[in-house]
């Protein structure tokens, strides 16, 4: 390209210096009189056919000039028709990872290679030995340029001298494509990191708000054992009664499922971090946490109403997974009243929102200490809290909003200092 570019510039030059030379040259004879002279002929014709031979020498420029150009835009055109295949199918690509909401779509190359035939590798203990076509760039640990990688950084640095990557990569439409899976392989190893983060969160803080009314279950479940030993006792006493002893059996087989339903619910807190969506009564999940926070509420002086709507259409939820959200609302409304009050838990269904969507709302309100204005931006971001240190792990709103996200609802609160605080949680309900 450039010997052709100096080929032009000189032919150029000299055509220039050409007519130059020749205008001079006519100039000179004029002014020294030699026009109509003898000879004059001669230098006249020989002007003219300097001038032919210039304007051939220029026309063929021009023509060699047009066929370059020509040349040129072919291979533009050619280069933007590439250009463009691959921009449509990676548009394609980020279109069906939105609409699936997945990070695994993948650009088709056809141009990969097996790098430990292509270099004759027998490191076996490479973790793409034997994988077929895997892009040896995206796997850590991989031996590249003689010498292990440990980090995505380091392996893309060295690419460009590699042959695996020259060959699986060959023009520059290739190697965006690849920079696009690149990425998409990078996102879908954050968000399975991310995911597995929030598993942990989610499992860590229902075995916080576990252990935090563990307390206040132990009387719930040493009232009816109690009453176990008061009966078994009885029974003891009169074994030939057997009216007595029918009726005591009874009240021992409320007990036991009272202590049964109990543990059941602690188990549901605690037990692995995994969504099971069918259809949900949340009036009957609402008094299921209720009972688990009741002795704890009346140790503190807080009276406990309910007002649900007994009509409240049921959710498409995860039973367990909301029953956390509310246990951490009603927890948090308690900790907010330490010298008692009131909790009201409502529940009602609006009409649809103008879209066709129906929705029902749980209001869990208290008359505590309330928020001040300056928090309430912050009451939903990850580690936040205000309670005491080891009391509390600043996670359980900001899960609890991931979750009823996860149930494609929302979740707000309005507080006042001085008056209390009400958390709405609204889910749809699927028609």
């Amino acid at each position: 390209m450039k010997m052709a570019k100096r080929t032009t510039i000189l032919l150029y030059l000299s055509c220039l210096a050409f007519l130059v030379v020749l205008t001079v040259w006519v100039v000179e004879f004029q002014v020294r009189g030699y026009l109509g002279r003898p000879g004059f002929l001669r230098m006249h014709l020989f002007y003219w056919l300097t001038n032919a031979l210039l304007a051939g020498i220029t026309v063929a420029w021009l023509a060699r000039m047009v066929r370059h150009s020509r040349a040129k835009e072919r291979v533009l055109a050619e280069a933007n028709r590439e250009l463009n295949e691959a921009q449509e199918r990676i548009k394609k690509l980020i279109c069906l990872a939105e609409e699936e909401q997945s990070f695994g779509f993948r650009f088709e190359n056809p141009n990969l290679v097996k790098c430990y035939e292509l270099k004759n590798c027998d490191r076996v203990s490479c973790p793409v030995y034997g994988k077929g076509a895997t892009r040896c760039w995206q796997v850590v640990g991989t031996h590249c340029l003689n010498r292990q990688n440990a980090s995505w950084l380091d392996k893309m640095r060295n690419c460009p001298e590699c042959i695996v990557y020259q060959k699986a990569c060959p023009d520059k439409f290739t190697e965006l494509a690849e920079d696009f899976n690149n990425m998409m392989a990078m996102l879908q190893r954050k968000a399975e990191e991310l995911a597995t983060l929030r598993r942990q969160a989610v499992v860590a803080e229902r075995r916080a708000i576990a252990g935090e009314i563990a307390a206040g279950l132990a009387h719930e479940i040493n009232n009816p054992l109690d009453g176990l030993k008061n009966c078994i006792l009885r029974i003891r006493k009169n074994p030939s009664n057997t009216v007595q002893t029918a009726q005591y059996l009874d009240l021992m087989m409320e007990a036991l499922t009272r202590i049964e339903k109990v543990m059941a619910q602690l188990l549901d807190l605690t037990r692995g971090y995994q969504y099971h969506f069918a259809k949900t009564n949340l009036n009957r999940l609402l008094d299921s946490t209720l009972t688990l926070l009741n002795m704890k509420g009346r140790a503190q002086g807080v009276a406990i109403h309910k007002a649900y709507d007994p009509s409240l259409p049921q959710v498409e939820g995860d039973a367990t997974s909301l029953q956390q959200v509310f246990l951490n609302l009603e927890l948090n409304a308690l900790a907010a009243m330490p010298q008692g009050g009131t909790l009201l838990v409502k529940t009602y269904a609006d009409g649809n929102a103008g879209n066709g969507e129906h929705h029902v709302h749980v209001e869990i309100k208290d008359t505590g200490r309330g928020i001040p204005p300056e928090n309430m931006d912050k009451i939903f971001n990850p580690f936040f809290t205000t309670k005491e240190p080891g009391t509390g792990t600043g996670l359980g709103l900001s899960i609890s909003r991931n979750i009823v996200e996860e149930h494609k609802g929302e979740i707000w609160a309005e507080s006042q200092v001085g008056v209390g605080t009400a958390f709405t949680v609204r889910l749809p309900v699927r028609q």
